[in-house]
């Protein structure tokens, strides 16, 4: 028995393909045995693009389930899910505050959240506060709503 038949009939059977193996090849038989490998490597690419193809429908399917579930449980994670990001956060613990040109360490969770909401509310030099629209911009008209679609 030649050194690749075993495998070779154990791959064909597995796969229950028929192949016969030519024990004697010869210039006569050598198209033969071209022919017969060509038809088992042509059924075992087919069965294997056809796994491919379920496998990756498998995990299309996984994709739009997690993404069906997080627009009705985790929008936040959905958008960063569309954008292919991740994420990021920085949890602070302490920080310091000066105050009348002396710092001040912060360790409370609370007095955290507020002195880094006023920090990031008043960093660009201005507060944020409700703002008064001016009067055209509070009723769009028809003709400029349809211009801002066309953009």
């Amino acid at each position: 028995m030649a050194f690749f038949q075993r495998p070779i009939l154990a791959i064909s059977e597995e796969h229950h393909i028929s192949f016969t193996w030519i024990d004697n090849p010869s210039i006569t038989n050598l198209s033969r045995i071209r022919h017969e490998f060509q038809h088992l490597l042509s059924l075992l690419q087919h069965k294997y693009d056809l796994i491919v193809k379920k496998d990756n429908e498998e995990r299309i399917r996984d994709f739009v389930r997690l993404r069906c579930e997080n627009y009705n449980d985790d929008k936040g994670h959905m958008i960063s899910s569309f954008l292919d990001q991740q994420k990021n956060m920085i949890i602070l613990d302490r920080i310091i505050v000066t105050e009348d040109g002396e710092d001040n360490l912060i360790t409370d969770p609370e007095a955290i959240q507020t002195e880094t909401n006023c920090h990031f509310q008043t960093c660009a030099g201005s507060i944020n506060e409700e703002k008064i629209i001016p009067p055209n911009w509070q009723q769009p008209n028809q003709e400029s709503m349809i211009q801002f679609m066309k953009i």
